[in-house]
């Protein structure tokens, strides 16, 4: 693993530094993001996992707002760069 050198921000609510000083290395991360070409999909999954829960109305709402033309869903992933 390489060492990424960075300058903490002094205006921070947190003392970056402190990180390097006890071993902590800081890494570069990467984020991309999986958009579903249909959200029908993913919903129905979600919708399940909220009924089972007993969060009925919760499910409704999710089922009703995938079957909109416009309806997107979107998931993060956020790694470390290689």
């Amino acid at each position: 693993m390489r060492r990424i050198k960075y300058v903490p921000i002094t205006s921070s609510p947190l003392n970056l530094g402190h990180q390097e000083a006890g071993g902590l290395l800081m890494q570069k991360i990467q984020a991309r993001y999986e958009c579903y070409p249909d959200s029908k999909v993913i919903a129905q999954y979600l919708v399940t996992q909220l009924e089972q829960a007993g969060q009925i109305d919760c499910g409704a709402a999710l089922r009703e707002w995938a079957s909109l033309p416009w309806s997107l869903f979107a998931q993060s992933w956020v790694a470390p760069s290689r």
